[in-house]
């Protein structure tokens, strides 16, 4: 299982998000990813605006 996570940055400031939804693998997790990637350049509010975006798995054993 995959989150997505997104770190936005502007002015010295930054919001971390995710949606609240796990992907079953990471090749879906990647298609929504590209997806939010052209939404976040297309609608940045500055051209110092920066992203960081990643899926990232979930252990399957979280107590491990």
């Amino acid at each position: 299982m995959y989150v997505y996570l997104v770190v936005l940055m502007l002015n010295g400031l930054y919001s971390v998000q995710a949606p609240n939804m796990v992907f079953p693998d990471k090749d879906t997790c990647e298609r929504v990813r590209a997806i939010n990637t052209k939404k976040l350049r297309d609608k940045s509010p500055t051209p110092n605006a920066k992203y960081y975006a990643i899926c990232v798995q979930i252990p399957k054993d979280i107590d491990a």
